[in-house]
This record gives structure tokens, sequence and C-alpha cells, in this order.
């Protein structure tokens, strides 16, 4: 049976101990309340509701987070596991997330500029999401067309990382130390792509990168970054090359709600 979601919200609030509290994010309410299958899911604009009503919290966007900081940093640590402001502003621009791994000893997982930029390389808006806003720059055509966003600066440029395989790590952090991740593997049809809804995904697993998680572990604590996250990233030549770390839950962690639910709701002892 379909619950509506402020019927949800009503019975989150009337049955606390066995709610949690999703913000709203309609894209991927649908598969979290499909997943869950331990507590009670419900979805709600933080602002519209007393979240000291709820059991566990967890934001699905930054504003949320943001939002959450600003009101109820009270409750991190005993009903959610949020990250910082600041920490939130370094992942969320792409240009500044990029300057930070080169001045803090991680540039072996930056993606540079080159001093000789070659076709293809990538012309990426500093904030967006899901790529729509990144374009890969073909030639002298492609560079005459988007003329004007090369000359932004709410855009920057970066080398094409070439591969059609790309990855996205899901990590809960908690103090400093990773408490979940989940590793998935996206391959595509085009030689040439941008991970999002333009270009057709081939393929998608699950994978073992646990190998890799020390180093992600260690920027993440340089950025002093607490909470969930998704970890964009390809390899090349054996090395991890980051996109951006999005400081929300990623799209496809949702197949895998309760399994981090349970680690997340785990580290605050709280019983899910």
């Amino acid at each position: 049976m379909k619950i509506n979601n402020r019927l949800r919200v009503l019975i989150g609030k009337f049955f606390y101990k066995k709610t949690i509290l999703f913000s709203r994010r309609y894209s991927r309410e649908h598969q979290i309340i499909k997943n869950v299958n331990t507590c009670f899911p419900c979805f709600s604009n933080f602002k519209k509701v007393n979240l000291n009503n709820f059991y566990l919290i967890f934001p699905l966007t930054e504003n949320a987070s943001n939002y959450f900081n600003e009101h109820y940093s009270y409750l991190n640590y005993k009903k959610a596991i949020v990250p910082s402001n600041k920490a939130i502003e370094i992942c969320l621009d792409k240009k500044i997330f990029t300057d930070f791994l080169l001045k803090n000893g991680f540039e072996d997982c930056a993606i540079k500029k080159p001093k000789n930029l070659q076709y293809p390389y990538i012309l990426k808006k500093r904030i967006d999401e899901n790529g729509s806003k990144t374009i890969i720059i073909y030639d002298e055509a492609s560079e005459y067309q988007f003329k004007n966003e090369l000359h932004s600066n709410e855009f920057f440029v970066q080398e094409y990382i070439e591969g059609q395989d790309e990855y996205a790590m899901h990590i809960i952090m908690y103090q400093g130390e990773i408490v979940f991740y989940k590793t998935m593997k996206y391959t595509f049809a085009q030689k040439n792509f941008v991970k999002g809804e333009r270009f057709k995904q081939y393929s998608q697993e699950i994978v073992d990168h646990g190998h890799f998680l020390d180093r992600f572990k260690n920027i993440l604590n340089a950025i002093e970054y607490d909470g969930v996250c998704c970890i964009d990233y390809k390899l090349q030549n054996g090395y991890t090359k980051i996109f951006e770390i999005n400081a929300r839950m990623g799209a496809s962690l949702s197949e895998y709600i309760s399994e981090a639910l349970y680690a997340y709701a785990k580290a605050l002892s709280i019983k899910c």
C-alpha cells in the first residue's frame, strides 16, 4: 500500500522510535522507500518540521545539511552525521576542490589543466550536478561554440581522462574513520562521455576498491569531512583521478540504503 508522504511525516512524528527523516529529494525517494526494510522512512523539507521529533536524520542534499548545521547542530553525532558547512563548500565548488587536492599533497589524485591542452578536454562548471554543465571540447569548432563559457569564471578547464569505466565510491565517515563504503563501476558505450543523463550507460556493477580506502580517508580527513559522501573517479595508470566529492548521498546508494543506514545508525549507537 502506498502511503502519502504527508501521512508518512505524521507517522514519523507519533512513532518516533521507528522513523528516519530524510530531507526531500524526489528523484531518490521511491528507491529509498522500496529498499529500506528496517525502519520507517519519511521525507520533508527540514524547514517545515521539528527535527527533534525524529529518531534518525539523514540529509539528502547539501542545502539540507547547511540548514541542519545552522539550526540543529546540537543533534550532530546524536541523531545524524552531517559534514560541516566548510567541508561542504570545499566539495561543492569543483575548482576549489581540485585546488585543495593540489595544495594539500594529493596531486596524484587531482585532474589538472595541462600546459598544452590537447583535444578532447573538459570544460566544467564549478558548481553543477550530474555533469549537466560539463562539456567535452573536441575541436576548434566546439571551442568557438562554447567561447563564452571558456572565458567565464564560472567554468574551468581540465584534461580528459580516457577510459570507458567510471567509479563512484559511497562512503560514510564518522569521527575520522570510514564506517561504510560501497563502490559502483559504470561502463559507458561511448569512448568519450560525461557521467550523467546525456550519455548512454552500458552496465553497472559492484566492485571492491577497498585498496583505495586509505587514500580517500586521508583526503576526507584533510577536508575535515564527516558524514555521507560519494567520490566520483576514473583510474589512470593505477591512480585514482577524482572528478569530485559529492557532499551528499550518491544516486546509486539508494539501492543499498538499508546497508548504509545500518552503518550510519550503528556509528551513532542507535538501533535501526
